[in-house]
Parts: structure tokens; C-alpha cells; sequence
């Protein structure tokens, strides 16, 4: 009689420890569960102290896991305010750095046999300052306009560098450049930021000449099980081996603006675009001898 009312108390006793784990509480005595004598006792007892220790686990990874995506959340809509703001100021900035750059060449049509030389070199340094001001502001519009997720659709890379070329005909010709490229594939991404992607690595391999010789800028292609895999390549100036990972920061630039022209904005936005793809991209290059960019978009 003692046992049967032994084991209906400790079975009482059970369903209430299983209540208090259900709200997360728990008030299983070690010390009780050591002093039974039946071992299908210990082990149920012992069980439900796991259970509430694996309960009280699985509370603090959600508990982590929410925090982080709050804080996801929270700065997935910082950034897109910031990209909001940057493309507002970007686009409200060119026009009056369109209008400072249209009249001091205006000025310098009209007026450059009235004016002495110190004025026209002034005017001169207006124009190239507002005309470099004006570029960066238009890649900075480029660069804010890449999304991280961008919506995918059926891109033909073969479409992409053939109006490339057309746009780029008069450069290509004044530099004797050869462009080469064969059968590319149709692949999945935004066009505008594949389009970006691939001018600026054309265009770079144009502008980074070198002196001794015509630029041969290579398309290359190879289909991998899960990835598309590009690299462009060039026989132009080459990139020393420290400063081939700083290349693709925001505004780095290795040649001084009276050298070669640009923004520094230009590989960051290749960087951006194959980032928004979940791809990689990254150079090899030997300082005097060419460059080749390589980058990989999931299929």
C-alpha cells in the first residue's frame, strides 16, 4: 500500500515538474533524484532535468537568433536609407556641377583671346575640377544604385559585350585595342549591374595601358558544375602585389588624376555587383606585365 501510494505521488509529482517545464521553470532536487531506490524513477526524473537544460539552451539561441535578426533588419534599413540619401544628394549635386562646368567652358570659348593666360589656366582648372567632380558624382549614382538583392533575370553576357563594344568604339579605336571574346553564356542577374560589371573591367583594361604596346583585352568563360566562371584579361600596366586588394575600395586609386583619369569608383562597383550575385572576384596580376580579373556567379 506504502509503494502504490509512493508511485502515485511521485507520478503527481512528475506531471508537475512537466507543468513547470512547459512555462520554462524547473524544481528537480539532484540530491532527491540520487536518495530513489527504483531506477526507472532516477531515469525519469533525470530525464526532465535534461529536458529543461535543453529547453533553457534552445531559449537562449532563439533569444540570440532574434537579436540578430533585429539587428539584421535594423541595418538593412539603415542601408537602404543611406542608399536613398547617397543617390538624393549624388543626383541633386550634378546639376550645378554640370552648370559650373558648361560655363567655364563657355567662358573659355568666348572670352579666351580677352582674358590673359593666368585666367584661361584658372578656367582651365575649374573644368577639369568640375569635370572630375561631375564623373564622380555619376559613379557614386552608379554605385548606389546596385542593391544587395537584386532581382535575377536571364542575362545574355554575349548581348551585354556587343553594346559595350558599340558604345565604347570611339575608345577602342583611338587606343588600337582588340577586344576578344568567345561564345558566353545566357546567366541569371540584374543586366544594368552585369553590364556595369563587365564595362568597367573592359574599360580598365583600356585605360591601363601600357606604353609599349597595344591593349588586347581577353573575355574567358568556363562552365563548373554549380558556377559561371569569368576572367578578363589584359597586357596592360599590371597592379604591384600590395596594392591588389586595396584596388577594389571605394575611391583607391593608384595613379595621381593628371596620370590616368578616373574615380576610384569603378572596381568597387564590380565588387558591389558580384557581391549583390553571391560571387567572388579577385585579380592576378604581375606589376609591368597585364592583368587578369576573375569573378563567379552561381548558377
Amino acid at each position: 500500500m506504502n509503494k502504490d501510494h509512493d508511485d502515485s505521488q511521485f507520478l503527481k509529482e512528475t506531471f508537475q515538474h512537466i507543468l513547470q517545464i512547459s512555462k520554462g521553470e524547473c524544481s528537480i532536487d539532484l540530491e532527491k533524484v540520487h536518495n530513489l531506490e527504483d531506477e526507472n524513477k532516477i531515469n525519469i526524473l533525470g530525464g526532465l532535468k535534461m529536458l529543461h537544460e535543453d529547453l533553457d539552451l534552445y531559449k537562449s539561441e532563439l533569444r540570440q537568433n532574434m537579436e540578430a535578426e533585429y539587428k539584421l533588419k535594423l541595418l538593412e534599413k539603415r542601408n537602404q536609407e543611406l542608399q536613398q540619401f547617397n543617390y538624393i544628394a549624388s543626383h541633386d549635386m550634378k546639376e550645378p556641377m554640370r552648370t559650373i562646368k558648361n560655363f567655364s567652358d563657355l567662358l573659355s570659348k568666348k572670352y579666351a583671346d580677352k582674358l590673359d593666360d593666368k585666367a584661361n589656366l584658372y578656367l582651365s582648372y575649374i573644368s577639369d575640377s568640375s569635370n572630375r567632380m561631375y564623373n564622380l558624382i555619376d559613379g557614386l549614382l552608379d554605385f548606389s544604385q546596385i542593391n544587395n538583392h537584386v532581382k535575377r533575370n536571364e542575362v545574355d553576357c554575349n548581348t551585354i559585350i556587343d553594346s559595350i563594344l558599340r558604345d565604347i568604339d570611339k575608345v577602342i579605336a583611338e587606343n588600337s585595342a582588340q577586344i576578344i571574346y568567345n561564345e558566353l553564356p545566357v546567366i541569371l542577374g540584374d543586366e544594368i549591374a552585369i553590364r556595369q560589371l563587365f564595362i568597367n573591367l573592359i574599360s580598365n583594361g583600356i585605360k591601363y595601358k601600357s606604353p609599349d604596346r597595344t591593349p588586347v583585352i581577353k573575355v574567358s568563360y568556363s562552365n563548373k558544375e554549380d558556377t559561371h566562371y569569368f576572367s578578363i584579361s589584359d597586357n596592360g600596366m599590371g597592379i604591384k602585389e600590395k596594392y591588389q586588394d586595396q584596388i577594389f575600395e571605394l575611391f583607391s586609386r593608384l595613379h595621381i588624376n593628371s596620370e590616368i583619369p578616373g574615380t576610384g569608383i569603378g572596381l568597387s562597383i564590380c565588387k558591389k555587383v558580384i557581391n549583390s550575385l553571391e560571387g567572388r572576384l579577385w585579380v592576378e596580376s604581375k606589376f609591368g606585365k597585364g592583368s587578369t580579373f576573375h569573378f563567379t556567379i552561381p548558377k
